[in-house]
């Protein structure tokens, strides 16, 4: 990669994995799974950058990615034709800013997007330029129209709570993990989750807890059968496992600077920005000489 990557999505039927920028980078990397060789490079307009997240369509001929539409001041999706050298195709408004991660839902119809509500500009790398007025939240859209389909705000007490990633869990039930931009002692409101026509509603956590893990979470996935949802986070050097069916927290583990995670079956494996590859089941997976960087990714 020509700068750091973030997250990256994965078709294995037509033997694609797109690599993704961290922002406020523009390049996206395809690899051919079947043969593990570079296939080509793409940008978005340069008027856009990538979030570093994204997802393919299920018969796997467009890739949607998270994208910030800087001088108007709202995130998008770009949607690109996979089958045309990943020419940009159209675009979707997300209805906020900083729309970080999107997922495709079980019904293979419906996006969500997680909107982290903070304004970023590429002349301002990684400088937060809203505080006083950041707004998260969790939509909807349909994914061939683009259409609204159904949008949520945190409240008012949590305006500086930051959704940024998602996973679906049972019943087309989206979880969330949010990161604090403040200091907050009191904060306990890190996971969430969330059902179409329904409330937010968040994992209980104990007291102090949010504090002791940073108030940030790094990544929130769910296992193959959707029963446990895994949460890194990295700042706290914890994995948390999160009981999809009852939304409560049901065990944790001690792992340093643990931030990717994907899942292996029923569990899960996660990553070490110190190298190391993990396992929901306790023990180690492996120790690297390179650090492993934000996302990772289940390829079947």
């Amino acid at each position: 990669l020509p700068e750091r990557g973030h997250g990256a999505a994965i078709h294995t039927g037509r033997g694609r994995c797109v690599v993704f920028a961290r922002r406020p980078d523009r390049f996206a990397l395809v690899l051919n799974t079947n043969t593990n060789h570079v296939e080509q490079m793409f940008q978005c307009p340069t008027d856009r950058h990538f979030y570093g997240h994204g997802f393919f369509s299920p018969d796997g001929q467009y890739l949607y990615a998270t994208e910030n539409d800087f001088n108007a001041e709202r995130g998008v999706i770009g949607v690109y034709a996979a089958v045309n050298n990943f020419e940009r195709v159209a675009e979707f408004d997300c209805f906020g800013i900083g729309s970080h991660e999107a997922i495709l839902m079980a019904d293979g119809m419906t996006i969500a997007v997680a909107n982290g509500g903070i304004l970023t500009h590429p002349d301002y790398p990684r400088q937060k330029l809203n505080m006083a007025t950041m707004k998260s939240s969790i939509i909807y859209l349909n994914r061939v129209t683009g259409r609204l389909i159904g949008q949520v705000y945190l409240p008012r007490r949590l305006q500086k709570l930051s959704i940024r990633h998602l996973a679906e869990g049972p019943n087309s039930t989206v979880f969330f993990g949010g990161q604090l931009q403040a200091n907050d002692n009191k904060f306990n409101n890190l996971i969430g989750f969330h059902k179409l026509g329904a409330g937010l509603k968040f994992v209980p956590l104990p007291d102090g807890f949010s504090r002791k893990l940073k108030h940030y979470t790094g990544s929130v996935v769910a296992n193959q059968n959707k029963t446990t949802i895994a949460v890194t986070c990295p700042r706290g050097n914890q994995l948390l496992m999160i009981d999809a069916h009852e939304g409560k927290l049901a065990k944790t583990l001690e792992y340093p600077d643990v931030c990717g995670v994907a899942q292996n079956g029923s569990d899960f494996i996660a990553s070490s920005g110190r190298g190391a590859l993990y396992s929901s089941l306790g023990f180690d997976v492996g120790r690297f000489k390179w650090a492993w960087d934000n996302h990772l990714s289940f390829m079947p």
